[in-house]
């Protein structure tokens, strides 16, 4: 099992900031409580994974209150939340050097992979446009599981999805709660 950005690919160019789109835009930062509003990790959201489009729109919601908490108008949230999205989508990922190479030999041992990240709903359109969409069965995202890592929804999806038990799963990441704790906690190696 293993994590996509920071275990596989990273991003080697990325959009301004949210701050930075905020001032573009003409509004100042209220300071950093806004930024709470964003702090999803843990949280469930299954109501809002039932489709593409219902994520997308809770997306812009969350967007549109966090504009408004950084001091943007309500009359213009709905403008800003449309330049965030943009800035969140503005980057391009990068496999690591060694990843193809990685794959491949785990592949060739007979080693089932599967994917499981913190992304929002289009993460297989990346995995296929990197190459790697054919390795991973199955790719499991939050946008789609309904839950972030490492609340323990997103790893009972991974493990249903892989028909084993959680003790038979070696969980590969970057990130101490998500790929260390959570998994753990979950009875994964």
């Amino acid at each position: 099992m293993l994590d996509f950005y920071g275990t596989l690919a990273e991003a080697t160019e990325v959009g301004p900031t949210f701050d930075d789109v905020l001032i573009d835009l003409g509004y100042t930062p209220q300071g950093r409580q806004s930024w709470e509003l964003l702090a999803t990790e843990a949280a469930e959201h299954a109501e809002h994974s039932t489709s593409r489009e219902a994520y997308v729109a809770w997306e812009h919601a969350r967007l549109r209150q966090f504009a408004e908490q950084a001091g943007v108008p309500a009359s213009a949230s709905a403008s800003v939340a449309d330049a965030l999205i943009e800035t969140s989508k503005a980057y391009r990922l990068r496999l690591y050097d060694e990843t193809i190479e990685v794959l491949d030999a785990l592949t060739d041992r007979g080693v089932r992979l599967a994917l499981c990240s913190n992304w929002d709903w289009d993460l297989p359109d990346h995995l296929t446009e990197l190459g790697l969409d054919h390795y991973f069965t199955p790719t499991v995202v939050s946008a789609r599981a309904g839950a972030r890592k490492p609340h323990p929804r997103i790893y009972t999806h991974l493990v249903d999805g892989l028909g084993c038990m959680p003790s038979q799963v070696l969980f590969v990441g970057d990130t101490w709660d998500a790929d260390v704790e959570g998994p753990l906690a979950h009875g994964m190696r």
